[in-house]
Formats: C-alpha cells, structure tokens, sequence
C-alpha cells in the first residue's frame, strides 16, 4: 500500500501542477488581459476591457493581486497615449505587471 502511495505521489510530481483555476475562467482572463493590452495601444476600448478584467479579478482570488495589478496599469494607460513617454507601456510598469501576471497564470491554468 505505502508503494502505491509513493508511486503514485512521483506521477503527479512528474505531470507537473495541477491547475487551480477552472479551464473557462483561465480562456476569459486571458481574453480579458488581451483586450485590455489591445486597448492599451488604442485598439479597443479600455473602459470596458478594464471593466472585465476588474470582474474577474474580484472572482478570482488565487490571481487577485496580479490581474489587480494590470488593472491598476490599465488605469494608468486611460490618461496618456501609447506615444507619450509617461504611458505604463513605456515606464516599464505594464512589463513588471505582465511579467507577474503570466507567472500566475502559469502556475493557476497552466501554459497559455
């Protein structure tokens, strides 16, 4: 019994972390930050895309504080313009908020 037991802890340990977060909130968070990085640059519109992003950061408390972060980057964005060197794209903001939230998200759904 205690072998099976080993066995099986080295299988799971060998396929790797188990998503924590559900397959179909994980292809709408990642929709909801493409949207909002779409709109960051002016392809969409970022009231809204920030609107998502906020409903599912509230629904997600495992990625609260990373999807809080690119809210919050979002905001940023909403007052200056891609070309303006105070844009989060340009201060280096939006890169540390993505980087941790593609982190997260690898650990809470896996791959993108």
């Amino acid at each position: 019994m205690r072998r099976k037991a080993v066995v099986a802890a080295a299988l799971l340990t060998l396929a790797g972390p188990v998503a924590a977060v559900d397959d179909d909130t994980c292809v709408r968070i990642a929709k909801a930050v493409s949207d909002v990085e779409l709109a960051m640059v002016g392809m969409g519109e970022l009231g809204s895309a920030r609107q998502e992003l906020v409903s599912l950061r509230d629904a997600t408390p495992s990625m609260r504080d990373e999807l809080d972060a690119m809210v919050r980057v979002a905001e940023k964005a909403e007052n200056s313009k891609p070309s303006e060197p105070s844009h989060p794209i340009n201060t280096g903001e939006y890169d540390k908020a993505d980087a941790e939230y593609q982190k997260k998200y690898r650990e809470e759904c896996g791959e993108l």
